[in-house]
């Protein structure tokens, strides 16, 4: 029987190590050295084409197009993965795809939209931390009413019942202020460490 036809330039790719990946957003958490890159990058991301990195149902322009949650979802990955230190984002596009004018439109929104990130969970944050305070300033008032009406000596039983009511309900109060004053929710902790490495990532393409 004859043989079967090669396909030369997918052997090419493969030996050395560019063979195209599954469609869609991938890590490479070893990429090949082929690839010259940059020491700094631990790990890359393929994409098909550049509209892997934005939602599928958003119409508008590169630069305000919203970011796609696949993409992020693997860039949380890559950036857990990476602990201190400056590290670079390297995106792998197809050769005949590249589109210089274009990356730097993309660059330029991935940088914004990272930093408006890490600005709206510093608000966050924030807000989080006033809550705790509003909590134990109103917690001091309930335990100084609580107090004022233990000091009463002929207290009715209306007195009694609010007295019963203030206090437990001060020391509940003040311990939830306190929680929110000085711990933060794991969920803002984990956005504000993705967000403040890549808000200061820097961000690259690379060809295929």
């Amino acid at each position: 029987m004859p043989d079967e036809p090669r396909d030369i330039k997918q052997e090419i790719q493969r030996a050395a190590g560019l063979e195209k990946p599954p469609t869609g957003i991938k890590v490479v958490a070893k990429p090949s050295p082929k690839l010259r890159l940059p020491k700094i990058a631990e790990i890359s991301v393929w994409l098909d084409t550049y509209d892997d990195l934005f939602s599928d149902f958003d119409p508008r322009p590169y630069e305000e197009r919203v970011v796609s949650d696949d993409f992020l979802r693997e860039a949380r990955a890559f950036g857990k993965e990476k602990r201190g230190g400056q590290f670079e984002l390297v995106l792998l596009v197809p050769h005949k795809l590249q589109d210089t004018a274009q990356e730097e439109v993309i660059v330029k929104r991935l940088h914004e939209f990272f930093a408006d990130n890490r600005r709206l969970t510093h608000a966050a944050i924030a807000a989080h931390r006033r809550t705790g305070l509003r909590l134990v300033g109103l917690a001091l008032v309930l335990l100084l009413a609580g107090a004022w009406l233990r000091s009463m000596e002929h207290a009715s039983f209306l007195m009694n019942f609010f007295l019963v009511v203030l206090e437990p309900g001060g020391w509940f109060t003040i311990w939830n202020g306190f929680d929110r004053l000085f711990f933060m929710p794991s969920h803002l902790r984990s956005d504000l460490e993705f967000y403040d490495k890549m808000s200061a990532c820097a961000i690259s393409f690379i060809p295929y």
